[in-house]
C-alpha cells in the first residue's frame, strides 16, 4: 500500500466516479428504472458498450416517477 500516491487514489476514485454516472444520473433525475439502471450498472457497467447504453438511456429516458417528481 505504500506504493500507492495520492494521485493514484484520486485516479481511482474518478474511474469509479466515472463507472457509476449512469446511476447517479437516473437517481438525479428520479426515474423510475434508476434501480435497474444502477443493478446493470454494477453488473456491465465495466464495459464500455453497456455503460454507454446505461449513460444513454439515463440521460434520454422521460420515464420519471410521479410519486417523487415535485409540481
Amino acid at each position: 500500500m505504500g506504493s500507492f500516491s495520492l494521485m493514484h487514489w484520486l485516479i481511482v476514485l474518478l474511474i469509479i466516479a466515472l463507472t457509476f454516472l449512469p446511476s447517479w444520473i437516473a437517481f438525479r433525475r428520479k426515474l423510475r428504472k434508476r434501480v435497474a439502471i444502477l443493478v446493470l450498472n454494477i453488473l456491465l457497467g465495466w464495459t464500455g458498450v453497456g455503460w454507454m447504453v446505461l449513460l444513454i438511456w439515463s440521460i434520454l429516458s422521460d420515464d420519471k416517477d410521479p410519486q417523487l417528481v415535485i409540481r
